[in-house]
């Protein structure tokens, strides 16, 4: 990698790669190729999205669009009502209050109405990487804002939390507890909805860029997780 070429072209790959992606997504393909740009696990989900409350459950203002961006897209584009859960407003470097509006525009370009956008300021569930979040804290979050959406389908991070972030994987620890969680007594008690976690791989893979398309699709796989 210390030729001059080999790492420009690296780097073109790397960056012009998802930027393609996410214009041929924007640009309404045909369906089949549309049908083809969708991770494999959500596809079954993709034929009833019409009729879905999917519920995108990150940790930071910027999550959305760095990781999530094509799911997302989709699954609004074909008409789910999609809503986004930002358990923290990114409030590291003091500039909380600009990522959260942020955030509303970024979910906008996503297809995402402002109205289903929540940005939660918790004094346990702040940006911080040294920082492990609760996994009880997290559910509680999460519980509420199932239960008033009435979601059928969560999608997050999983145990790796893609970067590596503390706050993502104490995310999905977190989630795993919600899903978990007895179902409190009602007459009509909310289904446990169905949850999805976006695969973490190894470094190099992640800078394949277009080139890891084969590989993605070859490993792509459901992470479910259903109560006892």
């Amino acid at each position: 990698m210390s030729d001059p070429f080999t790492l420009a072209l690296f780097a073109l790959v790397s960056v012009a790669g998802p930027l393609v992606y996410v214009l041929l997504l924007l640009s309404k393909p045909t369906s089949a190729v549309r049908q083809a740009l969708v991770p494999a696990p959500l596809r079954p989900i993709l034929k009833q999205y019409n009729r879905l409350s999917v519920l995108l459950i990150t940790a930071h203002p910027d999550d959305e669009c760095m990781f999530f961006a094509p799911t997302v897209i989709q699954l609004a584009a074909g008409g789910a009502e999609v809503g986004v859960l930002c358990l923290s407003q990114g409030n590291a470097d003091g500039l909380g209050s600009t990522r959260r509006k942020e955030l509303v525009e970024s979910c906008k370009a996503l297809g995402v109405h402002a109205s289903r956008v929540t940005c939660l300021d918790h004094p346990d569930l702040q940006d911080n990487p040294k920082l492990w979040w609760k996994a009880e804290v997290v559910a509680e979050a999460i519980r509420a804002h199932v239960a008033e959406r009435k979601v059928d389908v969560i999608i997050t991070f999983d145990l790796g939390g893609v970067s590596g972030h503390s706050n993502h994987k104490a995310l999905y620890e977190g989630v795993r507890y919600f899903m978990n969680l007895p179902s409190p007594p009602s007459k009509s008690p909310t289904p446990t909805p169905t949850c999805y976690a976006l695969n973490t791989v190894m470094i190099v893979r992640k800078y394949l860029s277009v080139l890891d398309i084969g590989q993605t699709a070859a490993h792509a796989r459901q992470v479910g997780y259903e109560a006892p």
